[in-house]
């Protein structure tokens, strides 16, 4: 049984690595977007592309959340 727990441990330490790594990277999103489009970097199409970058944020933070909350079981 002590390789079992072993490899759940790790297994849950990986989800929950996982899961913080894509809040940080939805967090970060947002600013480098806002960012580019100061500076524009982005172009004519500007708010199209920023609404894309806005929403993976934000998709990425959501589906962050789960999988660390999913790791913590």
């Amino acid at each position: 049984m002590a390789v079992a727990d072993k490899f759940h441990d790790e297994y849950h330490d990986t989800m929950k690595a996982i899961g913080q790594f894509l809040q940080f990277t939805g967090l970060v999103v947002l600013p480098v977007a806002m960012f580019m489009e100061i500076s524009g970097m982005l172009g004519r199409k500007g708010v199209s592309e920023m609404i894309i970058l806005l929403v993976f944020g934000a998709t990425a933070f959501g589906v962050g959340r789960i999988v660390e909350g999913y790791g913590r079981n």
